[in-house]
């Protein structure tokens, strides 16, 4: 109950608007934590990459929530949170989207959100997220949601934006202005120091939709 009473507050919705996220049948989700670290150990051995630093493991938090709360989590845009300083979000801010997990008629939407990702953008980046971070949701500024799987910093989360800075044709990083985020990659900036705190530090306003 311990994520139940704080997304309850948030009105969120699953894809057919019937039922709510933590409404699944029993045991998925500790089914679905288990499938997204057999893609997290999967995905760092096509990789090539080493699981270290707990690269393969989700943080306790995090692992807690997909437990409790396993399907598509869908919010109105009135849920928002602080983003640090990022040229697209000139009020500091954006408006939670979702948070991924199962989905009641397309399976398993978490692991989908970053293979698609993945696919599309792996080496496109001068700093590239897919060896340390992983997709857990989306605002509606149409930015990925990303939790830090190594330190330092591991737990935290971030937000990816995907548009910036991309490469040129012949493969020279596109300029950019000098990143005060803080980050140690030049493309995400800093949201919660761990999911708990994200949670925690979400707020609605306004009316329902606006």
């Amino acid at each position: 109950m311990r994520w139940r009473r704080k997304i309850e507050g948030l009105k969120p919705f699953t894809s057919d608007q019937t039922t709510l996220p933590w409404e699944a049948p029993p045991g998925l989700g500790a089914h679905l934590v288990e499938e997204c670290e057999k893609w997290l150990k999967s995905h760092l051995a096509r990789s090539g990459e080493e699981a270290v630093g707990g690269a393969s493991t989700l943080p306790s938090d995090y692992r807690s929530y997909l437990q409790e709360i396993p399907l598509t989590a869908h919010f109105y845009m009135d849920v928002v949170f602080a983003v640090e300083p990022m040229p697209a979000l000139d009020d500091g801010r954006d408006a939670l989207s979702s948070l991924c997990g199962c989905d009641i008629n397309r399976g398993t939407e978490i692991i989908a959100k970053n293979e698609n990702y993945n696919a599309s953008y792996k080496g496109t980046h001068a700093s590239d997220i897919f060896d340390d971070h992983f997709i857990i949701g989306e605002s509606w500024g149409n930015f990925p949601i990303v939790l830090k799987l190594t330190e330092p910093r591991r737990g935290s989360i971030a937000l990816w934006d995907r548009y910036s800075p991309m490469k040129d044709e012949v493969g020279q990083e596109i300029p950019r202005l000098p990143d005060e985020s803080g980050s140690d990659k030049g493309n995400i900036y800093r949201v919660a120091d761990s999911f708990s705190a994200f949670i925690g530090s979400l707020r609605k306003e306004g009316d329902l939709g606006a």
